[in-house]
Formats: structure tokens, sequence, C-alpha cells
């Protein structure tokens, strides 16, 4: 479940719309005063393509989880190589193949892509080959099994980790390098019969899958003739050698990679080499989150980078090309030619990109609640006291389940959410005939953020609309908690009494949103969140006096 279609920037007051128009308009913008968590939720608010840089790879997956969690996104996770100087004839290559996989999706068309600024800072190929297979279709499977191997698969007796495959007859047994388990491809001819992935371990059949892309399992692309150009190149590099212990290096080097081996060592004399942001289109979103770090950063991977050359060089285990495995500097130091939003905690110089709007955010994230469910009760006692409207989000239903139990048992009533979007559908919230005013209190415990939307006044409510603008632009969102100021016009409360009646119960009102009068502050809830309804005792005493006033005396 995600929050994909519920919020948005306009839906947001404070200086979100003015961060929502600035974006859309191509301004550059720095905000300042934002926590981790509210870092993702601007994040997660932008349309189009996004790549969202950060300065160090933990940081990276966690933005990632958060983003597809809020929006339900495509979000691609760039991992950076463990070593891209040495020539590694064997070794581990699960990085690579978690890079590889990320690349794939976003030539697929995903929505974000993140990545830490030493992965953004290595090589990319300009165009990395999937092979697309679907049921029905023909495929010449000899052709296939020949452009697997030129695509850094191995031939072997059984498919036993990523990046194998095995031929048997008509049957093709396969572990791409961006699928979580082998797939067995059968064959009649030329066409593809069936495709059935499979559990490595127990051999377990899962549902067949009418089509499947396989992601190369390298990044070396050789174009057309450039086999020869770059042996003979390895060639020259042997002959200028500084030593004889350096020359034998180098040429065993180069006659592993005249044998067959396919290596990224190469990777910088090849055609299809590129930078990530020679790749990206014109109009990707980058999203810079704390600038300062990711310059710090930035500059002692370049130093460390030709430390290394410069010693590697001397033993014969790199070649004179291999300094640019890394992205020019100059490309990794200005980022004006995209659009760009820097998200930062304090404000600063943003160093990648002069801003021409900056925004000022408020933000105090929420305690962490690792271990310590007896605070978290606590604090969800005191934002229901106040009026606080919660939302949990757990990793996996069976712990949702779980506090679900354990809440009730403190008498915290819970329901589960099912699918946030059916608030935006339901009748209630479209109703033209509520011209009142919708507020929604939400905290995420989890993530450390809590917010407020509204829902717009329906046309019609001119007099109200003014008035609760206004208020809304003097109470702008903020994660920290505190009470949401109500909007008590005249105009707004003669709109009420006219579409609603005062007093409303959880009977008559089930799978609507309760609405706020100036003499009754109910919390708007709809069914499906499944909170409880309450009201304070002062409206509720306000209430009871305006029904003893109704009936009349006794």
């Amino acid at each position: 479940m995600s929050m994909r279609g519920f919020f948005s920037f306009d839906a947001l007051n404070g200086d979100y719309p003015l961060l929502g128009a600035a974006v859309s308009n191509g301004i550059p913008v720095a905000v300042s005063g934002v926590s981790d968590a509210q870092k993702y939720f601007i994040a997660s608010l932008f349309a189009g393509r996004i790549v969202y840089l950060t300065a160090d790879a933990l940081t990276a997956q966690r933005a990632a989880e958060a983003i597809r969690a809020l929006s339900g996104k495509r979000v691609a996770l760039l991992a950076p190589k463990d070593e891209v100087l040495t020539y590694r004839k064997a070794g581990s290559k699960d990085a690579l193949y978690k890079r590889l996989t990320a690349l794939a999706e976003w030539q697929a068309g995903a929505d974000v892509l993140v990545a830490d600024i030493e992965a953004a800072a290595q090589l990319v190929p300009a165009r990395l080959p999937v092979f697309h297979l679907e049921t029905g279709k023909e495929r010449e499977m000899q052709t296939l099994i020949g452009e697997l191997t030129a695509a850094g698969y191995v031939r072997e007796y059984s498919p036993e980790s990523r990046g194998a495959f095995a031929v048997r007859g008509d049957v093709l047994d396969i572990w791409p390098v961006n699928a979580e388990h082998p797939v067995r491809i059968d064959f009649f001819g030329d066409e593809v019969e069936s495709i059935k992935p499979y559990d490595e371990v127990t051999g377990e059949r899962y549902e067949k899958c009418s089509a499947i892309d396989i992601a190369a399992a390298t990044d070396v692309v050789f174009a057309a003739g450039e086999r020869e150009r770059v042996l003979a190149a390895l060639r020259a590099e042997c002959r200028r050698a500084e030593s004889s212990a350096a020359f034998s290096r180098l040429q065993t080097i180069a006659e592993d990679i005249e044998a067959g081996n396919v290596t990224d060592f190469i990777l910088p004399l090849l055609e299809n080499s590129r930078d990530l942001f020679s790749v990206l289109p014109r109009d990707t979103l980058l999203v810079l989150d704390e600038c300062k770090l990711m310059r710090d950063k930035l500059e002692g991977l370049y130093k460390e980078h030709f430390e290394r050359f410069g010693e590697l060089r001397q033993g014969g285990e790199v070649m004179s090309f291999s300094s640019g495995q890394l992205a020019p500097a100059g490309r990794m130091e200005n980022f004006s030619d995209f659009r760009t939003v820097a998200l930062q905690t304090f404000a600063g110089n943003t160093y990648f990109f002069q801003p021409l709007r900056m925004l000022g955010f408020t933000s105090t994230p929420a305690r962490r609640y690792l271990g310590s469910l007896p605070d978290l009760i606590t604090d969800l006692k005191a934002w229901k006291r106040t009026g606080y409207r919660v939302m949990l989000w757990c990793g996996t239903p069976e712990r949702a389940q779980k506090m679900r139990e354990t809440l009730s048992e403190e008498y915290l009533p819970v329901r589960a959410l099912q699918n946030c979007r059916s608030l935006r559908t339901s009748p209630c919230w479209k109703s033209r005939s509520k011209r009142a005013l919708f507020c929604t209190k939400i905290s995420w415990p989890s993530s450390a953020l809590r917010t407020s939307f509204r829902k717009r006044p329906a046309q019609g409510a001119s007099g109200a609309s003014g008035a609760i603008s206004s208020l809304l632009r003097r109470s702008a969102i903020t994660p920290c908690m505190r009470r949401t100021a109500w909007a008590r016009s005249r105009a707004w409360s003669a709109s009420r009494r006219r579409t609603a009646p005062r007093n409303m119960s959880r009977s008559s009102t089930r799978g609507a949103m309760f609405c706020m009068s100036p003499s009754s502050r109910w919390t708007c809830c709809p069914s499906t969140w499944g909170e409880t309804i309450r009201r304070s005792p002062k409206s509720a005493a306000a209430s009871s006096r305006a029904s003893r006033r109704a009936s009349g005396p006794r």
C-alpha cells in the first residue's frame, strides 16, 4: 500500500505549493529545515522522472525504501561497484548485478532512480542489452545462447547463481541478474512455449510468466569492430610498461582479456561507456540530499581514486586509461543543465548549482520507537487526547496484525487501512454539497513524519474559501506535534448548518468523513481508516447545551 494519488503539492499548505510551482517551471530551488523523513515525502510528490542523489549508500537505501512506500512509484536503487581500478578475474559480482538491475529498471521506465554520489560517478553503459522473451513469440534459441554469452552470462551444468544458464535440448534454464529466482524457458522449435520461474533450492515451480526481460550480466558492450581496437590498445599499454614486473603483469591482463574474459577493466575504452548524467533525459529532476555532505564525499572519492591510480600504475596493476573509470570531475561539480532541488537540514551552500528560489521549512523529527513499544503507546494516547489521528506503517502484514492486537489491549481501537485511494474516490470526499473544511491529522512514527492536509472547499463556498485559505496559510504544515487551528468563519458556519446535521454519529455516517462545526469539534474520520471519533469535553458540553435549547423547557 502507498500514498500515491493521495498527497500533492496543491493539497498541502505552507510553502509546499510554492515548491511545486517552482519545480514545475524549472526554477532551481534550495529547501532548508527539512528532516530526513520530510525529504523523502517531498521527493515522493514530484511528477516526472527523478534522480535522487545522496552522500552515502545507506542513506540512498533508506531513501529508496521510503519514496517507494510513500509514492507507490517504480524506484530503482543504483549501487556502486566494489572496485573499479584493478583487474579482477574472479570474485563476487553481487554489487555489479544490483547495479545492472537498477540500470535495466531505469531504462525500462522507472520513475525514480536513487543513487549515492559514488555510484553516480562511476561509468554506465549508454544502452544496456536486455533480452525480451514472450510466450508464443519466435526467438532462435542458438542465437539467444550466443547473445547471452556475449552479455556476460556463463554456461554451466545448472544455474546455481545469478548470471549463469544451462541448456538441455529445447529447455533453457537461466538465472537472470535482475530476477529473484531462476527461470526455465521451454522452446518448441524457435517458439517460446512457456516461461516458468522455480525455486533454486527446492525446485518448486512458481506461477508461469507470459514474458520476461533478461538484463545483461556485464556493463561491457562492444560496438561493431571495437574489440580489435581495444586489444590493440592493450598491447600498446604493455609496450609502455615502466618495469619488467609491470610488463609481466600487464601482459597477463591483456592475454586474459584477449582470451574472452569479459571485464569492466576496459570500460573507459568503449564507445558505449558514458557518465550517468550524459544518458539522463534533459527533463530529469535532480534532487540533492545534503549538498555539503555530497561535496565532501566527492572530493574524498576523487582524491583517493587518483592516489591509488598512481601507486598501482607503478606495479602494472592498472593502465593509463584506468583513471577514466570515474566521470570527469567537472561533470560532477555542476548540475545546472538539469532541473535541480536541494534538500538540506540546515541552510547552506548548494555547491552543484545556483538556486533562484530558497524556501525554509520547519521540521521536528519524532522519536524512534525501535524496541520501545511503551513509549509509542504513551505518545499515541497523547496524540489521541490532543485530537491527532495516527497512521502506523508496519513492514509486514504479520507485524501490522500484532500491532493492532497490542494497541487494542491498550484501548486504542485500530482498523486496517487497505487502500488510501478509496478516500479520494469516496462519494463523501467528492461531494459538492459539503462545503466545510475537511481536515485529517496523520502521524507516521515509523518514518518520523506527521503532517496535515485539507480538502479544498467546493465551488459555491466562496465566502468560506477566503477565510479558510487565509487560515491555512497561517497554519503551515509542520511535522512537529501541534494542534491544528480550526476555521470559525461566519460564512463557513452558515454553509455547514445548511449541508449537514450538527450532531453526527458513527452509525449514521459510516463510510463518510466527519465534518467540523463551530459547536462540535469532530475530527474528520473516514470509516476506512477506522479511528475512533472523539469530541473534547468543552465541545461536548456546548453540544449538550445546544440540544437542550433546541428541545425547549421540560
